[in-house]
């Protein structure tokens, strides 16, 4: 009976000896006497403290409550940002599908215009053939098509511009790889020469159909060949 007295006693100090760190002690004390010695054992009562640490483990449950709803209101919010945007990407990709199909759609449609107007054209040279041979007088009639007009000017504007593009780089790769024997100032012009031609066909009066055809570079081409193979010869 007086060991384990003895053994609780110790167990009191030891379990106040780790909680002085952490408690407050506030009241004390009794006097217990094992095997006939007095021996003071010190009783406490406790009470939890904190302070306010801006890197403390814990927080009161009110706080945590208002953490645990503004966490829930702001991942509500962002699953509507969320299908919001999934629903916006949607969107955007129909509507890039519809315009893929209305520029198809006007291409066709322009397509089919340029061939009537040709077929138009060609009829109405036909009329005046015929009308010339029996002295008659024949009025041209086209239909207008102003919005088939501007299409088709368009799609020649650019594809002129990628063949001036085009035109222009394999003169300055040519040169660059050392297929040009010519001083670079001349190159430097030719080149400038080239690409100036997108602003001259934008601005200037339409060339000559021979000249937009290739047809005077093919000619001139064969003219300086032959003059080459008779330089050769003689």
């Amino acid at each position: 009976m007086g060991s384990n007295i003895i053994e609780l006693a110790k167990l009191g100090h030891e379990r106040a000896a780790e909680l002085k760190g952490s408690y407050e002690a506030i009241n004390a004390c009794s006097v217990v006497k094992p095997d006939g010695k007095e021996m003071s054992v010190n009783r406490y009562e406790f009470e939890d403290y904190g302070t306010n640490e801006p890197d403390g483990r814990y927080v009161t449950y009110e706080d945590y409550s208002a953490s645990e709803a503004r966490c829930a209101a702001l991942s509500a919010k962002l699953r509507m940002i969320n299908d919001l945007t999934e629903a916006a990407e949607q969107a955007n990709k129909l509507a890039q599908e519809a315009v893929e199909t209305l520029v198809q759609e006007r291409n066709a449609l322009a397509a089919e215009n340029s061939a009537l107007k040709k077929s138009e054209a060609e009829f109405n040279e036909y009329c005046r053939r015929e009308c010339e041979d029996v002295g008659d007088t024949w009025v041209d009639d086209f239909t207008e098509t102003p919005a088939t007009d501007a299409f088709l000017a368009e799609v020649r504007a650019s594809a002129r511009n990628e063949g001036i593009n085009y035109a222009a780089s394999r003169l300055a790769a040519a040169f660059n790889h050392g297929f040009l024997d010519k001083p670079v100032s001349e190159v430097l012009d030719v080149t400038r020469m080239i690409l100036s031609a997108k602003e001259d066909l934008a601005n200037d009066p339409p060339p000559a159909d021979n000249g937009l055809s290739g047809e005077y570079a093919e000619k001139a081409i064969e003219e300086w060949a032959d003059q080459i193979r008779k330089g050769v010869q003689s």
